[in-house]
């Protein structure tokens, strides 16, 4: 199916729906839909080279595909929702009220941030394009970006990398702080994909939280060979207060290594080569270095000690220290950062409010009927 007609004349919709089995319908002209855009399973939308401009929502559980710069534009005045599973071509967000994402979505053209948020909350956004210009528009700060939830547990933006190399932004930030991350990989030889999720938080892997900046970026990978990456994040201060989001003086940076088994601050007591970190911008940058996952921050030598290994002994109460051994020793019960092992046989309760690292490994009992469980 085709819709046509005189190319300079403008073709409107009240809600337009691409419903039954399956099918194409091709665009050779703009059209505008009013209101609400259906992508059934089964079907594509081809723009054709034009525009689809939608001031409502869309449900995309099909495919929308594009031919040069064509593209579905959101450009409504009240926030737009995109549900559905399907995928999209080239994507351009003109709203100054934004629009949000209510599941995983992907995208293999070019998403085009001219005006408004793109909020993807704790869904992942995945950006299959592996060229440069995979996400245009911009300049991007806290009113033209994508945003998260700013919490762990987000999946954030991940990104495709060809098997060269390649220097990529991505614009994420939280709340109403831009927050953006480089990945500049500047030797390669295998594809791969980089996920970014910004978090607004202390780590909860620092000793103490009184020399940090109070956010981290989780950051991992899948593929490359013969790596060389250059990292860059930055945590500008917000909300008219220039010192946040820091508390006390931070001085080098610290990677959670995941790899580790337990994972583990990689160095412990943080960075004194390679990496700098500047306070006063709240910036962290590398050298080209030969990894990408891990959590990074910034703070003190002493923030980042050798997180322990807690180890059950025996049942009891999780903030009872005698229910642990631990490696290195302390007298403390598990932090929300530690490694935690519950032993076969035992059972650890928790108390109202407890936070339970999610790396906890239950190979018995956790009684949590009494407090809340971190995710």
């Amino acid at each position: 199916q085709v819709i046509g007609g005189t190319s300079a004349n403008l073709t409107n919709f009240a809600n337009l729906a691409l419903a039954g089995g399956s099918g194409t319908l091709t665009l050779n002209r703009n059209i505008r839909v009013n209101s609400n855009l259906t992508i059934n399973s089964g079907k594509t939308l081809a723009d054709n080279g034009n525009i689809a401009t939608v001031i409502g929502n869309i449900a995309n559980n099909g495919t929308h595909t594009s031919t040069g710069t064509g593209r579905i534009l959101l450009g409504g005045t009240t926030q737009q929702q995109l549900s559905g599973t399907g995928t999209y071509g080239n994507l351009e967000l003109n709203n100054a009220a934004g629009a949000q994402t209510l599941g995983d979505k992907t995208i293999t053209g070019v998403l085009t941030l001219t005006n408004g948020i793109l909020d993807i909350g704790s869904n992942l956004l995945s950006l299959t394009n592996t060229g440069t210009g995979a996400i245009a528009g911009g300049p991007f700060d806290n009113t033209r970006m994508i945003r998260t939830n700013g919490n762990n547990s987000d999946q954030g933006v991940q990104k495709s990398y060809p098997a060269s190399a390649s220097n990529f932004l991505f614009p994420v930030g939280t709340g109403s702080r831009y927050t953006p991350a480089r990945l500049n990989v500047t030797a390669n030889t295998a594809s791969g994909t980089i996920r970014v999720a910004p978090v607004n938080n202390v780590h909860p892997g620092v000793e103490f939280g009184a020399n940090v900046l109070r956010y981290y970026w989780i950051v991992r990978s899948t593929g490359f060979a013969g790596l060389t990456v250059q990292h860059s994040y930055n945590a500008p201060g917000d909300g008219g207060d220039a010192t946040l989001p820091v508390t006390g003086t931070p001085d080098r940076v610290g990677r959670l290594n995941p790899d580790l088994s337990p994972p583990n601050w990689d160095p412990v007591g943080g960075f004194t080569t390679d990496w700098t970190y500047t306070n006063a911008t709240r910036s962290i940058t590398s050298v080209g270095v030969n990894y990408i996952n891990g959590d990074y921050t910034a703070g003190t030598s002493a923030e980042f000690s050798s997180i322990p290994v807690y180890t059950s002994i025996a049942s009891g109460f999780w903030e009872d220290a005698n229910s642990w051994t631990t490696v290195p020793p302390t007298l403390t019960p598990p932090r929300s950062g530690s490694n935690v092992v519950i032993n076969n046989g035992h059972t650890i309760t928790t108390q109202p409010n407890a936070i339970i690292p999610k790396g906890t490994v239950i190979e018995a009992h956790l009684d949590r009927s009494r407090g809340p469980v971190a995710t």
